[in-house]
């Protein structure tokens, strides 16, 4: 998904070192995330510059969600709504400058009574380690996330029915797993690493680990949510460094590119095919957040979602009733989730 004075500061820092990096690995100093919390790299243009995407944050209700006490909020997922009607969100909370976007994951159960909308946090860790984040979440409450452990790797967890299983993929050379969603099925998705080779995305599936091919071509592959079809969205880098969306549904893979951007990521996908994420029209804008745009692919018709007056704008996920979560941040300092209701 993904993500202000002195965080702003340390994040552009941050967020220079990487775009000037020439490695994708985790081992290296934290760099570029894998998840919702998309990389940055100076790219080129992709797309078709003369179409521009339909602005629609007029017709959306935005409500703000904010971590008590907590400067820096982020809302990755929700459930699809499907066999519960009430709204469940998870993301992650912190300080103003935490590592690569974590801090602790949260739930937080949101209801509505006579027009009053009733916010209800909770904390979700895995115990034991620091620097987590709560990445999805289905109608039974089960929750997928991750943290990371004392080798600076990122390890994943399932919690379902208050009990914290590790997720972690068989596959050989495996030094990280990033659990990023779950379905109605109890079906996961994720992605892994191996060392310094580039990010690849799993299954799990009944107990059994599946790496699934990847986008053709591309050398990384980032499958970041599931649907109750078992379709999925993600994002992928090509051979010249350009990150775009995708939309998987069986075996075949649609490239998902808003025009006229220089980078697309698809962070969420819904029951009706409908896609969620983010994306970039400026080279500088994949190095220091600003300008970031969050998009609604819906019928085949990109809309572009804004909070108002942020300068930044990224989509974690979207329910089957059209509700988007996600994060924002603005010229005054502020990191805080969102709701955005149709």
């Amino acid at each position: 998904m993904t993500k202000q004075t002195s965080k702003q500061f340390a994040l552009s820092l941050a967020l220079l070192t990487l775009a000037l990096s020439t490695s994708f690995s985790l081992a290296q100093g934290r760099r570029a995330r894998m998840g919702r919390t998309a990389p940055r790299h100076a790219s080129r243009t992709v797309g078709h510059p003369s179409q521009t995407p339909a602005h629609d944050s007029s017709s959306y209700n935005f409500t703000y969600l904010g971590f008590p006490q907590a400067p820096f909020t982020e809302a990755y997922s929700l459930n699809l709504g499907v066999k519960n009607k009430k709204m469940e969100i998870v993301g992650a909370y912190g300080p103003e400058v935490i590592q690569d976007g974590y801090g602790s994951g949260f739930l937080l159960k949101v209801t509505e009574n006579k027009g009053t909308i009733n916010q209800a946090f909770t904390t979700i860790n895995d115990p034991g380690f620091s620097l987590q984040e709560a990445e999805g979440i289905n109608d039974a409450g089960d929750i997928v996330g991750n943290y990371i452990d004392t080798s600076g790797n990122e390890q994943g967890y399932l919690l379902s029915s208050g009990t914290f299983t590790e997720i972690q993929v068989p596959f050989a050379g495996a030094t990280s797993t990033l659990p990023t969603d779950i379905n109605d099925s109890n079906e996961i998705v994720g992605i892994w690493e191996s060392g310094s080779n580039p990010i690849q995305s799993f299954t799990l599936i009944g107990g059994v680990y599946t790496q699934l091919s990847g986008y053709p071509g591309a050398p990384e592959t980032q499958a970041i949510s599931n649907n109750n079809k078992g379709d999925i969205a993600g994002y992928y880098l090509d051979s010249s460094g350009v990150y775009h969306g995708f939309l998987l549904n069986g075996a075949t893979y649609t490239s998902i590119d808003v025009p006229g951007a220089v980078g697309t990521w698809a962070f969420g996908i819904n029951d009706s095919d409908d896609i969620v994420g983010y994306y970039c029209m400026t080279s500088e804008c994949l190095t220091d957040y600003t300008g970031e745009s969050g998009f609604l692919l819906s019928g085949g018709v990109f809309i572009t979602i804004n909070v108002p007056t942020a300068n930044s704008t990224e989509i974690g996920n979207i329910n089957n009733k059209g509700v988007m979560v996600g994060w924002y941040y603005d010229s005054g300092g502020a990191n805080l989730a969102f709701i955005a209701t149709p």
